[in-house]
């Protein structure tokens, strides 16, 4: 049986992500690429500032993810990858924070954030 991992819904949610201005392409096409390149330099800053040495961002979405699997994927599609984008959204305002207080506070907070959801796979 094919098994889809929290790699899988990891990878879903940086595409949508990073390719949602293209939801507006008919209406405003000049302006679907300046949001594109803003969208993607925010996502680059973010995942440098919350990588730490012994996680990386998609690592971090990875153990975050995988005691938030449901064990059906049609449930798991649903709510994952939401769950995972207001994850980056966290993640951006901690690494907002991080340009005035320092890139360990946001490295820190991400330890902290994975941890917490590390220990939930472990009791899971």
């Amino acid at each position: 049986m094919f098994r889809i991992g929290p790699e899988a819904y990891v990878a879903i949610a940086i595409i949508i992500i990073l390719l949602w201005p293209f939801l507006f392409i008919e209406s405003m096409p000049i302006m679907v690429w300046i949001i594109l390149v803003i969208n993607l330099a925010l996502f680059i800053f973010t995942y440098r500032f919350c990588s730490a040495k012994g996680c990386t961002y998609t690592e971090g979405l990875t153990i975050i993810a995988a005691p938030n699997l449901s064990g059906c994927a049609n449930v798991t599609i649903i709510y994952l990858p939401i769950f995972l984008i207001a994850i980056y959204l966290l993640t951006v305002w901690y690494a907002i924070l991080g340009i005035r207080r320092g890139k360990t506070f946001t490295e820190e907070r991400w330890i902290i954030l994975v941890n917490k959801h590390y220990n939930r796979l472990q009791y899971k």
